[in-house]
């Protein structure tokens, strides 16, 4: 498991970690993970952490996976996104919550390998276009990163396509 850290190196330079709460995305001071592995301010998520610039705005929707592609945790917008609740999705394999929402993604790359890449390498940040395993007409996209403690990599949905 890697430690929370206050920095990662990104080709040369250094850039800020944010510690938030994996269920409400809520920002916490890196000195207060040190303290609690649980949200300060919801009491509900643990506190994960990844590069500031991938890592989720308070309220955002996002799944995390672990190594072996189970979910771990879903934030609360993500619970909303998706019709069911934290506890029902934790323990799934992420395949039979999400999946590609195109038939060949251009480059080759699939979820799950796209969601192996971001948990080996912390500097790897993709896009791709998801949508929930049993809806159609519905894309969401999404940014597959690493987080930590790990090995973990999430996936925050954005914007229906």
């Amino acid at each position: 498991m890697t430690p929370l850290g206050p920095r990662r190196q990104d080709a040369g330079h250094a850039s800020p970690i944010r510690t938030f709460c994996g269920y409400c995305a809520h920002s916490v001071e890196h000195a207060a993970s040190r303290t609690s592995r649980v949200c300060p301010r919801c009491s509900m998520g643990l506190l994960l952490a990844a590069p500031a610039d991938v890592a989720p705005r308070p309220g955002a929707a996002f799944v995390v996976v672990d190594e072996v592609l189970r979910i771990r945790a879903v934030s609360r917008a993500a619970e909303r996104l998706l019709g069911s609740r934290e506890t029902a999705l934790v323990g799934h394999p992420v395949g039979d919550v999400l999946t590609s929402a195109e038939t060949a993604p251009a480059d080759g790359a699939t979820i799950p390998a796209l969601i192996a890449r971001a948990m080996r390498d912390e500097t790897s940040c993709a896009s791709a276009a998801v949508r929930p395993r049993d809806a159609y007409g519905v894309r969401f996209g999404a940014r597959i990163a690493g987080c930590r403690p790990g090995p973990a990599a999430m996936l925050v949905l954005e914007e229906s396509l």
